[in-house]
């Protein structure tokens, strides 16, 4: 959707949604957002942080409102998906500061987990025949 999104739209919608493809383009880095996002969101539901998602939710519409009241009249839909992708985007970073500054979260004990993890299923399911 990033690289060639014009073939895309022309193959699927036989030409009638050529002019969509900047948006389709736009919309494609929320392929790469959301998932860090929806990673963030549930460690914080899972750590108790409910209040503070809800307030990511409310900064997101603070943050879009103004952004679409500029960009659509200026860009039209292409300004509707660069302020919804940029509001995800800050929101999602301001999330990930947070967690990082109030969590005590490492990338070295998220590894050790994982393999501890992986340690249990192999002793709870043996993997070779005896």
């Amino acid at each position: 959707m990033l690289i060639f999104p014009e073939s895309l739209l022309h193959i699927l919608y036989k030409g009638r949604y050529d002019v969509g493809a900047s948006i389709l383009r736009m919309f494609s880095f929320l392929a790469l957002i959301v998932p860090w996002n929806a990673v963030v969101s549930s460690y914080m539901i899972g750590m108790g942080k409910v209040k503070q998602g809800f307030v990511a939710g409310v900064g997101l519409v603070v943050i879009a409102l103004p952004a679409y009241v500029i960009l659509i009249p200026l860009l039209g839909g292409l300004g509707a998906s660069i302020s919804l992708v940029g509001s995800i985007v800050i929101v999602t970073l301001v999330m990930v500061l947070y967690l990082y500054r109030t969590l005590p979260l490492q990338p070295g004990n998220v590894i050790r987990r994982a393999l501890d993890a992986w340690t249990f299923i192999k002793r709870l399911i043996p993997l070779e025949e005896k």
